[in-house]
């Protein structure tokens, strides 16, 4: 049989619909998969070009709120005198535009005036008005350069406004026209403040006092190698007492004390006795809050004990020994008067209804640390490491208040 007459008989068994693809029709199918795989790819490169773009503006726009933020704590004489002629980058600076002898923002029709200074006095942002981000991690590797602006039509009337201005060189679309982030605020500060050179605009306008008072917990740390224990370190600790205020259109108050305690570290664990809680109290006329305006928290006891190394006692040991009793009281007012007791008793109680906050602990024996050496070599005996001693009825005590004082800010 033929070869071509083989091949006959063999197309005479295929239907129609078995024969495959032609050529013809491979090539069609090819040129769809290639071009649909090609649109999937054009698109997830526009995305993640997009993506990278949109990370850029997120960081500009970071670095400009920043600035700002940072501006806003000037004080505020430093908005009011503007930028510095005396600036190399003033001249070259294509925003401030020279309109017929006065300086205006980018526009000479309607561009604001910018407030402007022979005075080459260093102000940070605006004092130079321009610098540049270097790239970084943090930056996407990408330069941003940014410009502090101060504008005011009337500066007798009129707010004067800050303008942060923050440009770039995209990565991924170089010649893209908006690669610039805009902040801008209002600064203004009315009369009756106490120093407008020292005060920022923005916070309010009337004094501000903080004060704190603090006895700090004073330690003896003991530390070495004992034959026989696995014994490294220890400490006392004695009575510790704190009082703030913070007082503006808000007071906000808080005192602590603290009992005396002991520690002990060896191989097994940290043990401690006494010195580990802090009695507090708060009071505050913030009324976002739910701060009580006074809190006392009484007359409290410690507890003191002793803790050792090993953890069981032994014929060779080092003990630490904090006294029980220790006495504490806390107290925190927003008005300090009647029934709102501040200082603790027995201190002569505050009663001008200004805020007022304090503590007092005593410290009820001494602190001692002691070694055992019966164990070792024959019986040694103890000895005494350290001791830290009481004084009894001179208790620590913390104690901040609010003075007013006529015709004057006060004092705290």
């Amino acid at each position: 049989m033929t070869r071509v007459a083989l091949r006959a008989r063999m197309r005479a068994r295929l239907d129609a619909d078995e024969r495959g693809f032609t050529i013809i029709e491979s090539v069609i199918a090819v040129t769809i998969i290639f071009a649909s795989l090609t649109a999937l790819a054009y698109t997830a490169t526009v995305g993640f070009k997009t993506m990278a773009y949109s990370r850029e503006r997120i960081t500009g726009t970071g670095i400009a709120n920043q600035i700002m933020e940072e501006v806003r704590g000037l004080a505020y004489t430093k908005i009011t005198a503007g930028l510095s002629t005396a600036d190399a980058t003033f001249a070259t600076d294509a925003r401030i535009l020279n309109c017929s002898g006065t300086y205006r923002f980018e526009n000479c029709s309607t561009g604001e005036t910018i407030i402007s200074n022979t005075s080459a006095t260093t102000t940070t942002w605006i004092n130079p008005h321009m610098g540049t981000v270097a790239g970084s991690s943090t930056t996407n590797n990408i330069a941003f350069n940014w410009g502090v602006y101060v504008t005011n039509n009337n500066t007798s009337t009129s707010a004067y406004r800050v303008t942060v201005v923050v440009t770039w060189t995209s990565a991924v679309f170089p010649n893209a026209a908006n690669s610039t982030s805009r902040v801008q605020s209002l600064f203004w500060s009315p009369s009756g403040c106490v120093s407008s050179s020292t005060h920022p605009f923005a916070a309010p306008c009337q004094a501000f006092f903080y004060g704190e008072a603090n006895v700090p917990q004073a330690k003896v740390n003991i530390g070495g190698t004992i034959n026989g224990l696995t014994f490294t370190t220890g400490f006392l600790a004695e009575t510790a007492t704190l009082a703030t205020e913070q007082t503006e259109q808000t007071s906000q108050l808080s005192s602590s004390t603290t009992e005396s305690g002991v520690s002990v570290t060896d191989a097994t664990s940290t043990r401690t006795e006494g010195g580990v809680t802090a009695t507090s109290t708060a009071a505050d006329t913030d009324p976002a809050l739910t701060a009580s305006t006074y809190q006392d928290t009484g007359a409290l006891t410690g507890s003191g004990g002793t803790v050792t190394s090993p953890s069981g006692g032994g014929t060779t040991q080092i003990t630490f020994t904090a006294p029980a009793s220790d006495t504490s009281r806390a107290s925190a007012a927003t008005a300090a008067g009647g029934t709102s007791v501040c200082p603790p008793p027995t201190d002569t109680a505050q009663t001008d209804s200004l805020p007022c906050s304090g503590g007092r602990v005593q410290q009820a024996g001494n602190l001692t640390s002691v070694l055992t050496l019966n164990g070792i070599v024959g019986t040694l005996g103890t000895a005494n490491l350290a001791t830290m001693a009481n004084v009894a009825n001179n208790p620590n005590k913390s104690f901040v208040n609010r003075e007013a004082v006529s015709g004057q800010d006060g004092r705290v």
